[in-house]
């Protein structure tokens, strides 16, 4: 499995720290080139996680199709219920899997009174000591 969180923002609002810029931006790693190297490392089962714009799902998708991947589908991230969501953890492979297509709310309440959604700290439960 590979898992990224790929440089996204297409130009916009750039930093005058070019360090910064090539972190955050993807005029050095364009998704398509990203996803042709990912191809090229994966076996047989293997994935590709990546967090991307939800805004942007389309270009993904199609990112995927010229790289010689399938889309697997996403799980649409937002912060609360009363928002709408504004990442994908998107999944692709080098074959047709289970198709995904889920909404994961992070946090549930208002203010000082918001708390992790049981889901949210399900997902992550192996990444923290307590969770």
């Amino acid at each position: 499995m590979i898992v990224c969180n790929p440089p996204y923002y297409d130009g916009t609002s750039k930093s005058p720290d070019e360090a910064r810029n090539m972190a955050r931006h993807q005029d050095h790693l364009p998704i398509q080139e990203f996803l042709q190297g990912a191809m090229s490392l994966l076996n047989e089962g293997g994935r590709v996680v990546v967090v991307w714009p939800v805004n942007r799902e389309e270009e993904f998708v199609d990112a995927c199709g010229h790289s010689g991947l399938t889309y697997n589908g996403s799980h649409k991230v937002k912060a609360t219920e009363d928002h709408q969501p504004i990442r994908l953890i998107a999944v692709c492979s080098k074959s047709v899997k289970k198709y995904l297509d889920n909404t994961l709310t992070l946090e549930s309440g208002v203010g000082y009174n918001r708390e992790f959604t049981p889901e949210y700290l399900e997902l992550v439960r192996e990444f923290f000591l307590k969770a």
